[in-house]
């Protein structure tokens, strides 16, 4: 017998190790009882592989089918049924288990490997909920029907230490994360009545309702679960019925479960939509007043109305990645848990913002909300008080694009200055618009002069002058204040605003006399004698000669004072004659 056995595990070694390899033609390779078990196929082609005749096979004879080719690999029974499509880089085991028929039904079938990248496959329906592959679509579209981000579905477990495993204060004292709360009140680790794992709390009535709490919105914030649906479920024992119950309080309405009735382990819950008005989701394990004592295991609140087996609260680890620690960046929209590089997050957010954040959705996403309530760069609008940077006086800012030294600064507080080519001309301080050095800034000038100037007073700093001496005519002549003013005629053609004939400015004593200048530098004059300045498109356009009205005022004064002599002298001159 041993001799028998050596033989067959020789021979079965031997045909298990053989292999055949056929390149991929476009054509058929047809198996017999005599292939060997391992059928390899390369090449770039598709290939078809008929089985052989199962009446010539014994139950359990196999052939291991690997396609390394990049085409597919079309296997069929002998009578031209499929029996499996082998894709690229798969393998897949038939066996034959039924000694007659030349269908499908003959084979059993073991499909092997890893899809390449891009396979594509059928897409189920959202509730198919078996072995076949799922796309992305189905993927999608599950997530979609299933949770749809309203918490339909969501089996996550919202409470911490739900299963009172962790007591790290004392057995005898609240587990971690709960609150024992009520006047006679007591909480203890279970090691023996238990349900799940290896501890349950025992929880013992007193004079009051007595009750253990959990706070479970705050990771989220209030705001998500507004409107959104929670189940609260917990396995409770007890001796006793008609005194335990479960509570969900969200600060508007306390929501009672059914009392446990029980006598042994079972599931109670409730379930509550918390209102747009709720301030927070606390959930509490009460016992009413007069009832003894529960113990309590499994404590579970998952989002939306159903009831699921109890899962522990997922934790979250603690990781500090060293400085440079590279990982794959993910293609957009991956929207998984994996780690987002600096790509990632750069690219999103580009893209993002080019698609137009005030597009996306109130509350999608955080980040693009913030970015929508922003301005644009070009003709933004703005809302509120706008503040700017203090600067110094010759930093302005708010610059001009072009020339960063012009525009306007706040060197201190209750002070707004203007700044031209880096140097600080005006500011404006209190109840003043002022230059910043005194008597350096003119306002106006020949070709873009002030139309009407309104002021109760006009004080002088300086300019009213003394010409008892003489006053200079343009012809040179020195003449008195009287003379000087008798020597100012009409102009022959030119009218004020107001409709009377103007003074010649050309006839006024010289140092009153202001023939129109630019930059300094005086204007050409047409044949009338008029002056022009010329614009950037060579437009000739008109400009005026001016008057500087401290000395005209200084010469009046001066031709009153020399008048009111002369009139003393006359005086004195005729009292004279009286007295004769």
């Amino acid at each position: 017998m041993g001799i028998v056995t050596q033989y067959l595990d020789n021979n079965l070694n031997d045909e298990v190790s053989a292999y055949t390899t056929t390149a991929t033609a476009g054509g058929t390779t047809t198996l017999t009882v005599n292939s060997t078990y391992q059928q390899f196929f390369t090449g770039t082609l598709a290939q078809t592989i008929v089985l052989p005749v199962t009446s010539t096979l014994v139950l359990g004879h196999s052939f291991l089918i690997v396609n390394n080719s990049t085409g597919s690999l079309t296997v069929n029974s002998s009578g031209g049924n499929l029996v499996k499509t082998v894709i690229a880089g798969t393998s897949v085991i038939v066996t034959c288990i039924l000694a007659s028929g030349t269908t499908a039904a003959s084979w059993s079938v073991t499909y092997n490997g890893v899809l390449p990248n891009g396979t594509t496959a059928t897409t189920q329906s959202a509730e198919s909920n078996d072995t076949k592959v799922a796309t992305d679509a189905y993927v999608d579209t599950g997530l979609a029907l299933k949770v749809n981000n309203n918490g339909s579905v969501n089996p996550t477990n919202l409470v911490t230490n739900g299963n009172f495993e962790l007591w790290t204060a004392g057995d005898n004292v609240a587990p971690d994360s709960w609150t024992l709360f009520g006047t006679g009140a007591s909480i203890a680790k279970e090691v023996t009545t238990i349900k799940i794992g290896s501890y349950s709390a025992k929880l013992s009535g007193g004079s009051s309702d007595c009750y253990i709490y959990q706070q479970v919105d705050l990771e989220k914030g209030i705001n998500y679960w507004k409107g959104r649906t929670v189940t609260f479920s917990c396995w409770i024992y007890s001796t006793q019925t008609n005194k335990i119950r479960l509570i969900i309080d969200d600060g508007v309405v306390a929501t009672y479960s059914g009392y446990y009735a029980s006598g042994a382990f079972a599931v109670i819950s409730v379930t509550r939509v918390i209102p747009t008005n709720a301030t927070h989701i606390i959930l509490r394990i009460q016992i009413d007043v007069g009832g003894a004592s529960a113990y309590i295991d499994g404590a579970m609140c998952v989002e939306g109305a159903s009831i699921f087996a109890f899962s522990d609260k997922p934790s979250v680890i603690s990781l500090t990645l060293s400085n440079g620690t590279v990982a794959t960046t993910q293609s957009e929209n991956d929207n998984s848990t994996k780690v987002a590089t600096t790509a990632y997050a750069d690219a999103k957010v580009a893209n993002a913002i080019t698609d137009g954040v005030t597009a996306i959705a109130p509350s999608e996403n955080v980040v693009f909300d913030a970015l929508a309530l922003k301005a644009p760069l070009a003709s933004p609008s703005f809302t509120g008080t706008v503040t700017f940077p203090t600067s110094g006086s010759t930093s302005p800012s708010i610059a001009h694009a072009g020339d960063t030294g012009t525009g306007f600064s706040f060197p201190e507080k209750d002070t707004i200055s203007i700044t031209l080519d880096g140097a600080l001309w005006f500011y404006m301080q209190g109840f003043a618009f002022c230059p910043w050095v005194a008597g350096t800034v003119n306002l106006g000038q020949t070709n873009h002069y002030w139309n009407d100037v309104m002021y109760k007073t006009l004080t002088d700093a300086g300019c009213l002058g003394w010409f008892d001496e003489g006053v200079e005519l343009q012809d040179g002549r020195i003449v008195s204040d009287v003379e000087a003013l008798k020597s100012i005629k009409k102009h022959a053609t030119k009218k004020t605003v107001y409709d009377a004939p103007m003074f010649d400015y050309k006839t006024f004593p010289k140092v009153s006399y202001k023939p129109a200048k630019i930059d300094e530098k005086l204007l050409p004059r047409d044949v009338n004698d008029e002056p022009y300045w010329v614009d950037k498109d060579g437009t000739k356009k008109p400009a005026a000669d001016g008057i500087e009205m401290t000395s005209v005022f200084s010469i009046i004064i001066g031709a009153i004072k020399e008048i009111a002599n002369k009139n003393d002298e006359l005086i004195k001159r005729i009292k004279k004659l009286e007295d004769k």
